[in-house]
């Protein structure tokens, strides 16, 4: 559980930074 937990916010901060490079690419 520990483990997934800790996958889990890589990947939102993954996420996150793909957004916010798509966003300025857009701009």
């Amino acid at each position: 559980m520990e483990k997934e937990n800790v996958d889990n916010k890589l990947n939102l901060r993954e996420n996150n930074s793909y957004t916010n490079q798509e966003k300025m690419k857009a701009e």
